[in-house]
């Protein structure tokens, strides 16, 4: 029973892993455990300890009890791309203050030229 169990939470560790985008190198840094203990956890060829699960998920940007929700849907909150996730993981500690500032600077530099169409899009 205890190896089916840790093949399931190595698996969900996985899905939510490449739902966000983050490597397995990328995942073990931001937990703070070694590249071995996320690998071997995934495959489910190690129990993660309860701690150990909490860092993965606060790496992530979970709770644990999302960890293990079945019908929440986990990409909702998921960067599309690594680039969305990186951009989050820079100003997951930014003040709100300064979040208005850049949001404002960013729509700036986005907008699409007067008469054009949304940026990225050819008109």
């Amino acid at each position: 029973m205890a190896a089916h169990m840790a093949s399931e939470v190595g698996r969900r560790m996985r899905e939510l892993r490449r739902l966000r985008g983050l490597s397995q190198e990328e995942l073990a840094e931001r937990a703070g455990l070694t590249l071995e203990a996320i690998s071997r956890a995934e495959r489910g060829r190690s129990e993660i300890t309860i701690s150990s699960l909490v860092q993965v998920c606060e790496a992530m940007g979970l709770h644990l009890s999302e960890f293990f929700a079945r019908h929440a849907p986990p990409a909702a909150a998921a960067p599309q791309s690594r680039a969305a996730a990186r951009l989050l993981s820079l100003i997951e500690d930014v003040p709100d203050a300064e979040l208005r500032r850049v949001l404002a600077i960013m729509k700036l530099v986005l907008q699409p030229p007067l008469g054009k169409g949304k940026p990225g899009r050819r008109t």
